[in-house]
């Protein structure tokens, strides 16, 4: 029967899986793995905005070379890589005010804007789609520690994500109140 065929291959895969994941060279990338998930965590919880955003782009960059063998891989990387930059031109625009101001105005309409009535500029957009990004690498058959590690750059986009706000938060605020004394 086939079903007792793919049994067999797949069991044999499974033993020769359990060898090579108690090899020397799996042990120093579970081991370089973990140092990658003490910076991610590290970097999250220093709460700047810049640093995470910095770090996941040279994953990315760093994942696309050694990883990016498809075109989709490929694609969606790229894409990553192409997003993250957006935001870090945008966090040089939430500071300054005048700049702010007009993508501001630029998302006046309320389906460009989210329930805190905030825009959904291009950074908040980009945010939200590797938020996505990451839960979709998250389907991938992968160890615990590639598990956590995804886990880990999720939180980290999600603390982007309310920093990200509060520097809109901010800047609109401070616009409103220099239109009121004006």
């Amino acid at each position: 029967m086939i079903e007792d065929k793919a049994l067999t291959i797949l069991l044999d895969k499974n033993q020769w899986v359990v060898i090579a994941s108690q090899s020397a060279p799996a042990l120093k990338i579970a081991s370089t793995n973990a140092a990658l998930l003490q910076l991610v965590n590290d970097t999250t919880q220093s709460a700047n905005l810049a640093d995470i955003i910095a770090l996941e782009k040279t994953i990315l960059e760093d994942t696309l070379e050694k990883y990016g063998n498809s075109q989709g891989m490929q694609s969606s990387y790229e894409t990553g890589i192409r997003e993250l930059g957006i935001v870090q031109n945008y966090l040089e625009k939430v500071a300054d005010s005048t700049v702010y101001q007009g993508i501001d105005n630029a998302h006046e309409n309320p389906k460009n804007r989210d329930a805190d009535d905030l825009p959904m500029d291009e950074a908040r957009k980009a945010i939200k789609g590797h938020l996505v990004r990451l839960s979709n690498l998250d389907k991938a058959p992968l160890d615990d520690g590639e598990k956590q590690l995804i886990s880990a750059r999720q939180t980290a986009f999600r603390t982007a994500d309310k920093l990200y706000k509060e520097k809109q938060q901010n800047i609109l605020k401070q616009n409103r109140s220099t239109s009121f004394t004006s």
